[in-house]
Protein backbone atom coordinates (compact mmCIF):
# COMPACT_ATOMS: atom_id res chain seq x y z
CA UNK A 1 0.00 0.00 0.00
CA UNK A 2 1.46 3.41 -0.90
CA UNK A 3 2.61 5.65 2.33
CA UNK A 4 2.08 9.29 2.21
CA UNK A 5 4.55 10.68 1.02
CA UNK A 6 3.33 8.74 -2.47
CA UNK A 7 -0.32 10.42 -2.18
CA UNK A 8 1.64 14.07 -2.32
CA UNK A 9 3.40 13.39 -5.36
CA UNK A 10 0.65 12.40 -6.96
CA UNK A 11 -1.20 15.21 -5.34
CA UNK A 12 1.67 17.47 -7.25
CA UNK A 13 1.49 15.97 -9.89
CA UNK A 14 -2.04 16.28 -10.60
CA UNK A 15 -1.57 19.90 -9.98
CA UNK A 16 1.47 20.24 -12.57
CA UNK A 17 -0.50 18.91 -15.38
CA UNK A 18 -4.27 19.02 -14.54
CA UNK A 19 -4.73 22.28 -12.18
CA UNK A 20 -7.15 24.92 -14.04
CA UNK A 21 -7.69 22.48 -16.24
CA UNK A 22 -11.52 21.86 -17.46
CA UNK A 23 -10.71 17.44 -17.79
CA UNK A 24 -12.87 14.98 -19.34
CA UNK A 25 -13.20 12.04 -16.42
CA UNK A 26 -14.81 8.93 -17.37
CA UNK A 27 -15.11 5.09 -16.03
CA UNK A 28 -14.34 2.56 -19.54
CA UNK A 29 -14.41 -0.25 -16.81
CA UNK A 30 -17.93 1.28 -15.58
CA UNK A 31 -18.04 0.83 -12.06
CA UNK A 32 -17.42 4.81 -11.70
CA UNK A 33 -19.67 5.89 -14.69
CA UNK A 34 -22.23 7.67 -13.02
CA UNK A 35 -20.13 9.81 -10.43
CA UNK A 36 -17.75 10.65 -12.99
CA UNK A 37 -20.64 12.29 -15.02
CA UNK A 38 -21.00 15.08 -12.01
CA UNK A 39 -17.20 16.20 -12.19
CA UNK A 40 -16.51 15.51 -15.87
CA UNK A 41 -15.91 18.56 -18.01
CA UNK A 42 -15.01 20.62 -15.01
CA UNK A 43 -12.18 22.69 -13.69
CA UNK A 44 -9.76 21.17 -11.43
CA UNK A 45 -9.16 23.78 -8.65
CA UNK A 46 -6.56 21.82 -6.92
CA UNK A 47 -5.53 18.40 -5.99
CA UNK A 48 -4.40 18.19 -2.80
CA UNK A 49 -3.51 14.69 -0.32
CA UNK A 50 -3.90 14.02 3.13
CA UNK A 51 -1.83 10.84 4.22
CA UNK A 52 -2.96 8.35 2.13
CA UNK A 53 -6.24 9.88 0.46
CA UNK A 54 -6.35 12.00 -2.20
CA UNK A 55 -8.83 14.90 -2.90
CA UNK A 56 -9.22 16.48 -6.49
CA UNK A 57 -11.52 19.79 -6.00
CA UNK A 58 -13.70 20.80 -8.78
CA UNK A 59 -15.19 24.16 -9.80
CA UNK A 60 -18.56 22.97 -9.30
CA UNK A 61 -17.68 22.70 -5.47
CA UNK A 62 -17.58 18.86 -6.00
CA UNK A 63 -14.65 16.63 -4.52
CA UNK A 64 -13.29 13.42 -6.29
CA UNK A 65 -11.84 11.22 -2.84
CA UNK A 66 -9.30 8.49 -4.06
CA UNK A 67 -8.13 6.02 -1.67
CA UNK A 68 -5.63 3.74 -3.44
CA UNK A 69 -6.24 0.89 -0.99
CA UNK A 70 -3.26 -2.17 -1.66
CA UNK A 71 -4.18 -2.46 -5.37
CA UNK A 72 -4.60 0.89 -6.51
CA UNK A 73 -2.11 2.17 -9.45
CA UNK A 74 -2.12 5.43 -11.11
CA UNK A 75 -0.50 6.20 -14.66
CA UNK A 76 0.04 9.36 -16.29
CA UNK A 77 0.60 9.79 -20.17
CA UNK A 78 1.20 11.88 -22.85
CA UNK A 79 -0.95 11.73 -26.27
CA UNK A 80 -0.32 13.42 -29.58
CA UNK A 81 -3.86 12.83 -31.62
CA UNK A 82 -6.35 10.93 -29.15
CA UNK A 83 -5.67 8.95 -25.81
CA UNK A 84 -4.88 5.35 -26.49
CA UNK A 85 -7.48 2.52 -25.63
CA UNK A 86 -7.56 1.47 -21.93
CA UNK A 87 -5.88 -1.35 -21.23
CA UNK A 88 -6.68 -3.55 -18.28
CA UNK A 89 -9.65 -2.32 -15.44
CA UNK A 90 -9.40 1.10 -15.65
CA UNK A 91 -11.69 2.73 -12.67
CA UNK A 92 -11.35 6.45 -13.97
CA UNK A 93 -9.77 8.25 -16.93
CA UNK A 94 -8.86 11.82 -16.61
CA UNK A 95 -8.26 13.35 -19.58
CA UNK A 96 -6.99 17.01 -21.18
CA UNK A 97 -5.76 18.61 -24.20
CA UNK A 98 -2.66 15.70 -24.44
CA UNK A 99 -2.45 14.46 -21.01
CA UNK A 100 -4.26 11.53 -19.95
CA UNK A 101 -4.47 9.56 -16.28
CA UNK A 102 -5.86 6.54 -14.97
CA UNK A 103 -7.02 5.16 -12.07
CA UNK A 104 -6.94 1.14 -11.70
CA UNK A 105 -8.03 -0.87 -8.66
CA UNK A 106 -8.40 1.70 -5.97
CA UNK A 107 -10.59 1.10 -2.21
CA UNK A 108 -11.84 4.19 -2.67
CA UNK A 109 -13.09 6.39 -5.58
CA UNK A 110 -16.32 8.58 -4.76
CA UNK A 111 -17.18 11.85 -5.40
CA UNK A 112 -18.52 13.59 -2.22
CA UNK A 113 -19.93 17.30 -1.41
CA UNK A 114 -18.26 19.85 0.92
CA UNK A 115 -19.62 18.91 3.96
CA UNK A 116 -18.62 15.21 3.39
CA UNK A 117 -14.83 16.39 2.76
CA UNK A 118 -15.31 18.07 5.89
CA UNK A 119 -16.73 14.81 7.53
CA UNK A 120 -12.82 12.68 6.30
CA UNK A 121 -11.15 15.80 7.46
CA UNK A 122 -12.17 15.22 10.75
CA UNK A 123 -11.83 11.80 11.10
CA UNK A 124 -7.94 11.46 9.99
CA UNK A 125 -5.36 12.38 12.37
CA UNK A 126 -2.49 15.43 11.17
CA UNK A 127 -0.30 14.50 8.51
CA UNK A 128 3.37 15.47 9.22
CA UNK A 129 3.51 16.64 5.15
CA UNK A 130 0.92 19.49 5.41
CA UNK A 131 1.81 22.27 6.92
CA UNK A 132 1.36 23.61 10.51
CA UNK A 133 3.27 27.04 11.34
CA UNK A 134 1.61 26.82 14.69
CA UNK A 135 2.28 23.65 15.69
CA UNK A 136 -1.26 22.41 16.33
CA UNK A 137 -1.04 19.50 14.04
CA UNK A 138 1.90 18.31 16.46
CA UNK A 139 0.20 18.57 19.17
CA UNK A 140 -3.04 16.80 17.99
CA UNK A 141 -0.78 13.68 17.78
CA UNK A 142 0.81 14.01 20.64
CA UNK A 143 -2.62 14.25 22.44
CA UNK A 144 -3.99 11.25 20.55
CA UNK A 145 -1.29 9.14 21.26
CA UNK A 146 -1.22 10.53 25.17
CA UNK A 147 -4.36 9.42 25.40
CA UNK A 148 -4.32 5.41 24.11
CA UNK A 149 -3.08 2.42 26.29
CA UNK A 150 -2.68 0.76 22.55
CA UNK A 151 1.41 -0.25 21.52
CA UNK A 152 2.88 3.14 19.75
CA UNK A 153 3.74 0.84 17.01
CA UNK A 154 -0.33 -0.25 16.73
CA UNK A 155 -0.99 3.64 17.11
CA UNK A 156 1.28 4.78 13.95
CA UNK A 157 -0.31 2.88 11.44
CA UNK A 158 -4.08 4.11 12.81
CA UNK A 159 -5.04 7.01 10.29
CA UNK A 160 -6.88 8.44 12.86
CA UNK A 161 -3.79 9.09 15.08
CA UNK A 162 -1.28 10.18 11.76
CA UNK A 163 -1.91 10.37 8.72
CA UNK A 164 0.06 8.79 5.91
CA UNK A 165 2.41 6.65 8.09
CA UNK A 166 3.21 2.90 7.06
CA UNK A 167 4.68 -0.02 7.72
CA UNK A 168 8.05 0.75 6.20
CA UNK A 169 7.94 4.84 8.24
CA UNK A 170 6.48 2.59 11.01
CA UNK A 171 9.22 0.47 11.60
CA UNK A 172 12.03 3.15 10.54
CA UNK A 173 10.98 6.08 12.45
CA UNK A 174 10.50 3.72 15.87
CA UNK A 175 13.95 2.52 15.41
CA UNK A 176 15.48 6.03 14.69
CA UNK A 177 13.79 6.94 17.78
CA UNK A 178 15.24 4.50 19.64
CA UNK A 179 11.86 3.14 20.81
CA UNK A 180 10.31 -0.28 21.76
CA UNK A 181 6.65 -0.65 18.78
CA UNK A 182 5.49 -2.51 22.38
CA UNK A 183 5.58 1.11 24.76
CA UNK A 184 2.27 2.31 25.46
CA UNK A 185 1.34 5.59 23.98
CA UNK A 186 0.18 6.67 27.42
CA UNK A 187 3.99 6.08 28.70
CA UNK A 188 5.75 8.15 26.07
CA UNK A 189 6.66 11.93 26.85
CA UNK A 190 5.80 14.76 25.32
CA UNK A 191 9.64 15.02 24.16
CA UNK A 192 9.92 11.28 22.31
CA UNK A 193 6.43 12.46 20.85
CA UNK A 194 7.89 15.11 19.53
CA UNK A 195 10.42 13.70 17.93
CA UNK A 196 8.67 11.22 16.60
CA UNK A 197 6.69 13.40 14.33
CA UNK A 198 9.32 15.98 13.86
CA UNK A 199 11.45 12.73 11.93
CA UNK A 200 8.24 12.04 10.46
CA UNK A 201 8.12 15.10 9.07
CA UNK A 202 11.46 15.19 7.79
CA UNK A 203 11.78 11.81 6.31
CA UNK A 204 8.10 11.85 4.24
CA UNK A 205 9.75 14.83 2.70
CA UNK A 206 12.68 12.91 1.50
CA UNK A 207 10.36 10.84 0.45
CA UNK A 208 8.20 13.32 -1.88
CA UNK A 209 11.90 15.07 -2.65
CA UNK A 210 13.14 11.14 -4.22
CA UNK A 211 10.20 8.72 -4.41
CA UNK A 212 11.94 6.59 -2.32
CA UNK A 213 11.94 5.55 1.21
CA UNK A 214 15.26 6.52 2.96
CA UNK A 215 15.66 6.47 6.26
CA UNK A 216 19.16 6.45 6.97
CA UNK A 217 20.52 9.76 7.26
CA UNK A 218 23.86 9.36 4.73
CA UNK A 219 22.05 7.99 1.54
CA UNK A 220 19.58 10.87 0.94
CA UNK A 221 21.42 12.51 -1.45
CA UNK A 222 22.80 8.99 -3.37
CA UNK A 223 20.65 6.72 -5.05
CA UNK A 224 20.90 3.48 -2.85
CA UNK A 225 20.02 0.19 -3.71
CA UNK A 226 16.48 -0.60 -1.95
CA UNK A 227 18.51 -3.16 0.29
CA UNK A 228 20.33 -0.03 1.39
CA UNK A 229 17.79 2.76 2.31
CA UNK A 230 16.72 1.65 5.53
CA UNK A 231 18.02 0.43 9.19
CA UNK A 232 15.33 -2.67 10.00
CA UNK A 233 12.42 -3.02 7.53
CA UNK A 234 12.53 -6.33 5.65
CA UNK A 235 15.77 -7.20 7.09
CA UNK A 236 14.88 -9.51 10.14
CA UNK A 237 17.54 -12.24 10.90
CA UNK A 238 20.63 -9.74 9.57
CA UNK A 239 22.17 -7.45 12.10
CA UNK A 240 21.63 -4.52 12.82
CA UNK A 241 23.30 -2.08 11.19
CA UNK A 242 23.98 -0.17 14.70
CA UNK A 243 24.32 -2.32 17.19
CA UNK A 244 24.67 -6.13 15.36
CA UNK A 245 21.50 -7.61 17.33
CA UNK A 246 20.28 -9.86 14.64
CA UNK A 247 17.00 -8.08 13.85
CA UNK A 248 13.35 -9.10 14.77
CA UNK A 249 10.19 -9.69 13.01
CA UNK A 250 6.98 -10.11 14.36
CA UNK A 251 2.85 -9.93 13.90
CA UNK A 252 1.21 -6.92 15.09
CA UNK A 253 -2.12 -6.02 14.54
CA UNK A 254 -1.64 -8.49 11.33
CA UNK A 255 0.67 -6.46 9.73
CA UNK A 256 4.75 -7.28 10.02
CA UNK A 257 6.66 -5.77 12.87
CA UNK A 258 10.46 -5.18 11.92
CA UNK A 259 12.36 -3.82 14.90
CA UNK A 260 15.95 -4.19 16.70
CA UNK A 261 15.18 -5.46 20.52
CA UNK A 262 19.01 -4.45 21.35
CA UNK A 263 18.72 -0.57 20.31
CA UNK A 264 14.73 -0.06 20.25
CA UNK A 265 13.35 0.17 24.54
Amino acid sequence: MPEGHTVHRTANQFNKLFAGEKISITSPQGRFAAASKLISGQKLIRARAIGKQLFLKFENDLTLRIHLGIYGKWNFSTFENEPPTPVGQVRARFVTANIFADLRGPTVCEVITKAEVKKVENRLGPDPLNPDPKGIEELRFIQRVQKSSSPIGQLLMNQEIISGIGNVYRAEILFRAGISPHRLGNSLSETQLKEIWRDSVDLLKVGVKTGFMITRDELRNKKPNKADRNFVYKREGLPCRVCSTNLTIEIMATRKLYWCVGCQN
